[in-house]
């Protein structure tokens, strides 16, 4: 998996953060890397898909042995993936179990005002906001996350992000890997201090423990055969540069905005 050079590479460049205490040691490649549960809607009457979703605060086992605190969509870390079409609209039932305000935004869509889930525009403790996608936009891999003001930030690090996977007419008719061929892989960081809670500062880029799909240095067993593997930078801070391990080639298909005009080796 292109994590491993990228983290050798991370780990002889970037220096341990100033704030961390020592976090319990993971052994990397010894869990297996969970799948990220695909949401079910509530109902379909209509030819409209809607979801009921409430955030709540749990405590997950992250780090062998130790239960960490997240704020979450409906207990998952990350959140389960929304799978839409182009022109069948999502309507999106947010509850917020939670005892800070909230914003859900779907990150890169073509949504109303109204349901764009700007920063000013929360949801309080104990309230519920009935969010609107239209999905009239081609094909996209996208993610929603908390949005809202002076808090995002810190929530989204906590744990309120997940993917929302845009299909088309367009993208079908490609060859593409499907099913369990089609992975969603969450890369992001996270500092744990040695009772394995996380820590948040601002502006921290030197954290020191990755996660893929919630799970620290995981390893994913695949069939001989290709797949699409759609990465998405889940992290508040951090940019990652991605590689194979043997020095492989990657050929690139697609980005936050859609498919790509042609597939580019990289």
């Amino acid at each position: 998996m292109p994590l491993a050079a990228a983290r050798r590479a991370e780990a002889a460049d970037t220096p341990a953060p100033a704030n961390s205490t020592t976090a319990p040691a993971v052994e990397p490649f010894t869990v297996p890397m969970p799948l990220i549960p695909v949401a079910r809607p509530v109902s379909t009457a209509g030819g409209v898909d809607t979801y009921e979703s409430t955030t709540r605060k749990i405590t997950k086992e992250i780090l062998p042995g130790i239960r960490t605190e997240l704020l979450t969509y409906d207990g998952l870390f990350p959140g389960a993936t929304i799978r839409a079409c182009r022109n069948r609209p999502v309507v999106l039932v947010q509850h917020n179990g939670l005892d800070v305000p909230i914003s859900r935004h779907l990150h890169g869509a073509s949504v109303p005002q109204d349901s764009d889930g700007g920063p000013m525009d929360t949801i309080a403790p104990g309230d519920t906001r009935v969010y609107r996608y239209p999905n009239k936009q081609p094909h996209a891999s996208l993610w929603y996350h908390d949005h809202a003001h002076h808090t995002e930030s810190e929530n989204v690090y906590r744990g309120l992000h997940g993917g929302y996977l845009l299909g088309d007419a367009t993208e079908r008719a490609l060859p593409l890997p499907r099913g369990r061929y089609d992975v969603l892989i969450a890369l992001r960081d996270a500092d744990f201090d040695a009772s394995g809670q996380l820590l948040y500062a601002m502006g921290d880029r030197s954290r020191n423990t990755l996660l893929v799909n919630g799970a620290p240095y995981p390893y994913f067993e695949v069939a001989a055969r290709k797949y699409r593997l759609r990465f998405a930078n889940t992290s508040n801070m951090r940019f990652f540069e991605l590689r194979l391990a043997d020095g492989g080639d990657l050929v690139q298909i697609g980005s936050d905005g859609g498919l790509l005009p042609a597939p580019h080796t990289t």
